[in-house]
């Protein structure tokens, strides 16, 4: 019987690690979206509250720096996931990401990164049913210098 348990929690765990999986594949799609339009609240099926406010406030500091950026991923791995408390996770990504750099008021193209790599430490829940990004933090970024 114990052993049931555990094997019907393990097949839960991996039923929510494809979920999420797929949450991370919208939530960039998402994410590349909302920078594209200077639009944080974009993110509303994906994320948090908190979250939104958070990039509503990274979008804010670029744009006082004068400039926009139109990102796109290109590839990203799931480095580590552990499901906690059933609604809530921890993840760490490797995430490829190709970004133009424009000027916030002319929107002319200042430069292009064609390889930007970040590695991202996140907080998801789930909320109402669906995994959300409640917290989103580079951990370290690595810029492929173009010459």
């Amino acid at each position: 019987m114990l052993l049931l348990f555990f094997l019907s929690c393990s097949e839960e765990k991996e039923k929510e690690k494809v979920e999420i999986k797929k949450m991370f594949e919208k939530y960039f799609k998402f994410l590349s979206f909302a920078y594209s339009k200077d639009d944080a609240s974009l993110l509303w099926p994906v994320a948090s509250e908190h979250e939104i406010n958070q990039t509503k406030r990274t979008m804010a500091t670029m744009w006082g720096e004068g400039y926009h950026i139109e990102p796109y991923l290109r590839d990203f791995e799931i480095t580590y996931l552990d499901i906690y408390q059933i609604n809530n996770a921890f993840a760490k990504t490797k995430e490829k990401w190709a970004i133009s750099y424009y000027d916030f008021k002319t929107r002319e193209k200042k430069e292009d990164n064609p390889e930007q790599i970040l590695h991202v430490i996140y907080q998801l829940k789930k909320i109402d049913g669906f995994w959300k990004v409640t917290s989103r933090v580079p951990e370290e970024t690595m810029i492929k210098v173009i010459q």
